[in-house]
């Protein structure tokens, strides 16, 4: 039985396909095992939303670990051969990789800390330990129909609550205020939870790409950059809008023009098979062209999915192959730090033919 509220993205069909991907990941990796810690994998492959779970998956079966807390929510969630609940979850990893007589385990390197890995070194014993890198967050980088689902309802959720929220956005508000009354809005919509803190940023504070909302007064002639996201079932948004406050500088009005035509360029590249740092330099390219490309300090996009920031990495270095399926995000921006900054955000899926905008703010915004 599925938790309908937090996790109805999650079948057993695509659970019981995803293992056999990592079952087929196994092999490829030349492993008798594959231990996974962090908790989106954790969830991706059986279902579980708590806060404290491994999945050991060997060549016959798979094994799910957490503690008392979460035993019933276990039971109602998680597929699994088998569930085992337990105070020391890695004693219990050790006793089932003894019992199988189990020689090689696959973890991800990422996601342990040294601590944790010598923890788990000293209760594996000698069973040889290899690190994996992307190898498993690879296996989640094409979205089901579930989870494009749940990725457009957040999308609109988001615009219903930014649209609802606009109106404020005027001279003599705090930037606090703002980013407080859109994470409102959003809950009141339907979001389980925002992607991450809201960036609210005006005037030369929107110069900072990851600025944090202060008491700031926003003034007239502003540039106010709103980076904002909601979580619908375990799947984030991810979306940036500039807003300019009354009469804006001509030249934040030309960095404004700039970054809203390096990112239609870029995202009119998207189709299968591109690869992702064509899409970077179709960006870049304007807005280095515009004489701008110092004030470009960040890559063009990223992943998104249960992580906000995941896989494909849209960068001047990325050299993921676009397929039909991936979701990111196309983000360019110019920082100029006398007059202010602008970043224009969008998510888009990458379709059998060439791309779909899944989120909708700055469309509605250019009219």
């Amino acid at each position: 039985m599925q938790s309908k509220s937090k996790n109805d993205n999650i079948t057993p069909h695509n659970v019981k396909q995803r293992q056999r991907h990592l079952s087929e990941l196994l092999e490829s990796v030349k492993t008798d095992s594959l231990l996974l810690t962090d908790l989106q994998n954790v969830r991706y492959f059986c279902g579980f939303t708590g806060s404290s779970a491994y999945l050991l998956v060997t060549k016959t079966s798979n094994f799910f670990f957490t503690d008392g807390r979460y035993e019933v929510q276990a039971q109602q969630e998680v597929i699994a051969a088998h569930i085992i609940v337990t105070k020391k979850m890695l004693e219990s990893v050790k006793e089932i990789v003894t019992q199988l007589g189990i020689n090689k385990i696959s973890f991800e390197a990422k996601n342990l800390s040294y601590y944790q890995w010598t923890q788990l070194k000293e209760k594996i014993g000698k069973v040889e330990l290899l690190p994996l890198q992307d190898e498993v967050r690879q296996l989640r980088i094409l979205k089901d129909q579930k989870e494009l689902e749940s990725i457009r309802k957040g999308a609109n959720i988001a615009k219903d609550a930014f649209f609802s929220t606009l109106k404020l956005v005027r001279p003599g508000i705090r930037e606090v205020d703002v980013a407080l009354a859109l994470e409102v809005e959003m809950r009141k919509k339907g979001a389980e939870k925002v992607s991450f803190d809201i960036i609210v940023a005006s005037g030369k504070r929107s110069a900072l790409p990851h600025a944090v909302p202060t008491e700031k007064i926003i003034d007239d002639g502003d540039l106010v950059v709103i980076d904002f996201g909601v979580v619908v079932r375990g799947y984030h948004t991810d979306e940036t809008c500039t807003i300019k406050v009354g009469r804006a500088l001509s030249e934040a009005q030309e960095i404004y023009s700039t970054v809203n035509d390096a990112q239609r360029l870029a995202i009119e590249m998207i189709r299968p098979g591109v690869k992702a740092r064509d899409i970077d330099a179709a960006a870049r390219d304007h807005i280095c062209n515009k004489g701008y490309g110092q004030y470009f300090s960040h890559g063009t996009g990223h992943g998104v999915g249960l992580d906000v920031h995941e896989l494909p990495v849209i960068n001047e270095m990325g050299e993921a192959v676009l397929e039909e399926g991936m979701v990111f995000t196309v983000e360019p921006g110019i920082y100029m730090p006398e007059i202010g900054g602008v970043r224009i955000e969008d998510m888009v899926l990458v379709t059998e033919s060439g791309y779909e905008i899944l989120t909708k703010c700055n469309d509605e915004l250019r009219g």
